[in-house]
């Protein structure tokens, strides 16, 4: 085995401040889908809307998945960051080359989107006059 050889790097110790960012980057993401969350509850609180009830229950599901996609995104766009600074700084990996870069999750993001406008729409309907 004498004429096989790999290449290898150390992991610096972790200073902390990685965990903060992540941390910091899914209190944003909580806070920013909790606030677009209750525009579609409260319209159709506001307006007697019949089915209030399922908006509030559609619109929780709709946020908990939106944060949940922002937050896994970002983890991963942000471990490959790290990753691919290690791999630049050992000098065997050519910093233009991004083939390996995690994609946004457009199809889910355009769904969720959708989403978002439907709950809109329809607690945007007119309650019918109760009789």
């Amino acid at each position: 085995m004498h004429g096989l050889s790999t290449l290898a790097y150390a992991q610096p110790a972790d200073s902390g401040n990685s965990n903060l960012i992540i941390v910091l980057i899914a209190a944003g993401a909580v806070l920013v889908v909790s606030v677009l969350a209750i525009l579609p509850i409260r319209l159709g609180w506001s307006r007697r809307h019949k089915h209030a009830d399922a908006i509030l229950a559609m619109t929780v599901l709709w946020a908990l998945l939106t944060a949940g996609t922002v937050v896994a995104t970002s983890m991963t766009q942000f471990k490959w960051s790290s990753e691919r600074l290690l791999r630049v700084q050992s000098g065997y990996y050519d910093p233009l080359d991004n083939s390996d870069a995690p994609k946004w999750p457009v199809r889910t993001s355009a769904a969720l989107i959708i989403a978002y406008a439907a709950l809109i729409s329809w607690s945007l309907v007119r309650p019918r006059p109760r009789q």
